[in-house]
């Protein structure tokens, strides 16, 4: 039990909270009270008699657990349904500690907006709020605003939703003159003008050059979400001249800011601070069907870096990065880590003994969630060339394939081509494959996982072609076994990932309870790969659909 709960359950224990009240009227989510026009607004009394239903979601961006992917207490339910046009929409809560997050779907299959997921950032008390978050045209959504602390008898809940600033940028050209209209703004102009009107920024498709970067300022009133044309057609470039997107921490108000990036690359950032291409201090970070590419730094993080903060990656790609300290493709220190349906690929890093993770690398977390992800062909000059993990709480690697790493150029002594874990509490890996990693000079000699500090690990039904001192079970997991991958690619998919060939042992030989719903690619899981006529979940990042999808032996069709 956290801390929070802990106290939580003291108060009521000493009769503080909850007695003798009826629950809020939309207390679950099928009583959701449902908006219907914008502007809205509500006042829910009786906060402390809100209950938590099982199926309420696991809330990511929670920023004060000690285990934060858990269901909210208190939680309240809201709903709206888009019309036939796309909605930009600020929301807010006030009145105790609050934490607020949109989701589509139904209990059971929530799915995360992300962008749309806030844990103290209003500037006053604890409240939570939303800026510039895209809802879909002609899509339901559900509003689930909890609380993760104990609550008083007098608490209330103030909570608003209305239409956004929206800033369209109607130029590729950089500059600012301190005007944004319908007819003249540049990225820069509208990002300035989004720091002091906080919403949505609209950038169409076009080659973005903004050498020195972008700053999204220290007094920004309220984060925001900004949106792109698609990973291949808005492209925003910082030359090599500084990275490419700055999110500092909000000193004047202590506020804890959403940021959200949503279809577009950044590319070629350079800096000799952390974070190549995008630097987030003291804030959560949404990278949504986001690119980050070709972008160094000489401290950590070679494309993305999170200091004190939270990071999610949904369809996303970090490729082409490299770190002279740690996390050659993203680094992140402080709270929690998503990554989803996403790809590592192609990073470098460590100039040092004490540096690694080529792919990615975690410090001092709370959560690292890892589902339907690739960490393929990176490179760590010392440790852990895919995953480097130390400090972690709690951690789930879930379908994940760890593939192909190298590691250990300029250390003799170091370990592990996939996976390092050291420091930590507690790592569930499950239905995931872990093969093919190396050191840079020995490819005949696999490494695959190695713990430098004893650690628990709960697994079930992985492959891992050399498990090193990672403690693997032998009669659930497949041990020593040559997975038959082909080289990594696109295959009917938008980011690269590693198919099963024919014969692979990965195919209909997962855990059903353990199995994602859909694979990296969006197909639904589980699919009868094998044809025997029992549809089961395929271990890995990808799902085949049926014999015919998987190539032949030699990787060719």
């Amino acid at each position: 039990m956290g801390i929070y709960r802990f106290i939580g359950a003291i108060a009521a224990a000493w009769g503080v909270c909850g007695i003798g009240h009826a629950a809020p009227a939309n207390d679950h989510w099928s009583e959701r009270t449902m908006i219907t026009e914008l502007p809205f607004s509500a006042t829910v009394p009786e906060i402390v008699s809100a209950t938590t239903d099982d199926t309420d979601p696991d809330v990511f961006c929670w920023w004060q657990s000690s285990h934060p992917a858990s269901p909210g207490q208190y939680g309240l339910w809201f709903g709206f349904v888009t019309g036939d046009a796309d909605e930009y929409v600020d929301m807010d809560t006030a009145g105790y500690d609050t934490i607020l997050a949109v989701y589509e779907g139904e209990p059971g299959a929530f799915v995360d907006v992300p962008g749309g997921c806030n844990d103290d950032g209003a500037r006053v008390g604890s409240g939570s709020l939303v800026r510039g978050l895209k809802l879909r045209a002609n899509t339901a959504y559900s509003i689930f605003v909890a609380a993760y602390v104990f609550v008083f008898d007098d608490a209330v809940l103030e909570f608003s939703m209305s239409r956004s600033a929206v800033h369209r940028v109607t130029k590729t050209e950089d500059g600012d003159d301190g005007r944004c209209d319908e007819k003249d703004c540049s990225l820069r102009e509208a990002v300035n003008q989004a720091v002091a009107q906080p919403g949505a920024i609209l950038v169409p498709a076009g080659h973005y050059k903004v050498p020195g970067g972008l700053d999204f300022g220290t007094s920004n009133p309220g984060g925001m979400n900004l949106y792109g044309a698609g990973m291949a057609e808005t492209v925003i470039d910082a030359a090599q001249d500084g990275r490419v997107m700055t999110f500092p921490e909000q000193n004047a108000n202590a506020q804890i800011l959403t940021w959200g990036l949503h279809d577009l690359t950044l590319t070629n950032g350079s800096t000799t601070e952390s974070g190549g291409a995008v630097f987030v201090r003291r804030g959560y970070v949404a990278l949504e069907r986001v690119a980050v590419t070709d972008s160094v730094t000489q401290r950590n993080g070679g494309g993305v870096a999170v200091s004190a903060g939270a990071a999610s990656f949904v369809q996303s790609l970090v490729a082409g990065n490299r770190a002279v300290g740690m996390g050659g493709g993203a680094y992140a220190s402080g709270y929690n880590v998503e990554a989803r349906e996403s790809t590592f690929t192609a990073n470098d890093a460590g100039e040092s003994q004490a540096s690694g993770g080529g792919g990615l690398s975690v410090e001092s977390l709370f959560d690292l969630v890892l589902v339907n992800s690739t960490i393929s062909a990176n490179r760590s000059r010392s440790s852990a060339g895919g995953l480097y993990i130390y400090g972690m709480e709690h951690g789930v690697l879930n379908n994940v394939s760890i593939v192909g790493n190298t590691f250990g150029e300029i250390a003799s002594d170091t370990k592990a081509g996939g996976l390092w874990l050291d420091g930590s509490n507690q790592l569930q890996v499950r239905n995931s494959v872990l093969a093919g990693n190396h050191r840079f000079d020995h490819p005949e000699t696999p490494s695959d996982c190695e713990l430098g500090a004893p650690n628990l690990m709960a697994t079930k039904r992985n492959l891992v072609q050399a498990p090193g001192s990672c403690t693997f079970h032998t009669t659930s997991d497949l041990i020593g076994i040559d997975p038959r991958l082909s080289p990594l690619g696109l295959y009917d998919s938008v980011l690269p990932v590693h198919l099963p060939l024919a014969g692979s042992p990965l195919v209909d030989a997962g855990d059903a309870a353990a199995c994602a719903r859909r694979d990296a690619r969006g197909i639904e899981r589980p699919q009868d790969g094998n044809a025997d006529g029992n549809a089961v979940c395929d271990i890995g990042a990808v799902e085949v659909e049926r014999p015919s999808d998987v190539l032949f032996s030699d990787g060719f069709d």
